[in-house]
This record gives structure tokens, C-alpha cells and sequence, in this order.
């Protein structure tokens, strides 16, 4: 069984935008969780579709800008897992979030 996305203690290993990471209960839908990235404050997000051992979706409202983040893992039989991971960023100002 694959939970490298369940185990939230272990995302800053692939994932380089979290310094640090606290899950307000379990790996479920409806879950607050509060990443910090690099050098920024602390973010609340909310897991809003988790598939267990497959993928998540997590949505963290910034100044009124919906960000969604899908998170997907593949068990490669050479080895360790593939997390792919995608952004969407959604507002009619998106501009203002700079480069990516």
C-alpha cells in the first residue's frame, strides 16, 4: 500500500515548496491542513478530494484567489513511487501572483 501522500511528515522529501506541514486530523475529505512554504507564512488549506493511496486535491483561498492543488501517486515497479503534483490558480486577477 502507497501512502507517501497520506504521510504528510514526509512531503517536504518531494516536495520542495514545504518547509513544514500539520494535518488537523486524518487524510480525509473536509481535513484542515497548514503548510508553510520557504521563507512565507503559514497557509490553511482544506483537503477537498482524497482517494486513498491514489491522489488528493487540497484548496487554499489567499485573498480571495482559489488555489487548488492535485497531488497523484504512481507505484513504479523499478522502485519508489512518482508524486506528480499540479497548480491551478483561479481569479481574474491571477497576475498578481507573480511567477511560478
Amino acid at each position: 500500500v502507497c501512502t507517501v501522500l497520506s504521510d504528510t511528515s514526509g512531503w517536504k522529501v518531494w516536495n520542495a515548496g514545504i518547509d513544514s506541514i500539520e494535518l488537523h486530523g486524518l487524510f480525509v475529505n473536509g481535513t484542515h491542513v497548514t503548510m508553510k512554504p520557504p521563507g512565507e507564512d503559514a497557509l490553511n488549506s482544506t483537503l477537498v478530494d482524497v482517494r486513498e493511496n491514489e491522489r488528493f486535491t487540497d484548496e487554499t483561498v489567499i485573498d480571495g484567489t482559489c488555489v487548488l492543488v492535485w497531488g497523484a501517486t504512481t507505484v513504479l515497479s523499478s522502485g519508489p513511487n512518482r508524486v506528480t503534483c499540479r497548480t491551478e490558480i483561479s481569479r481574474p486577477t491571477v497576475a498578481q501572483f507573480g511567477r511560478w
